[in-house]
């Protein structure tokens, strides 16, 4: 019976280092994941079109007689 309990130890000790170490890859990964969102996503979000500002341009003129009246 001891030796049945220490094999089932062992095996629960090495289990918890296996999860342990999936855990700290999954972590690691999703740093790294982050970190490719934001270079590909990121400066491409944050940019402005041109086609945007005449946009706004256009919105405004077109508003602008109207809110005069």
């Amino acid at each position: 019976m001891s030796a049945e309990c220490s094999t089932l130890a062992a095996e629960r000790d090495a289990a918890i280092a296996q999860r342990d170490a999936a855990i700290q890859e999954n972590d690691k990964l999703l740093v790294i994941l982050s970190q490719y969102k934001r270079t590909i996503f990121g400066p491409r979000s944050e940019t402005l079109d041109p086609g945007q500002l005449s946009l706004f341009t256009i919105t405004a003129q077109a508003a602008g007689p109207a809110a005069n009246d």
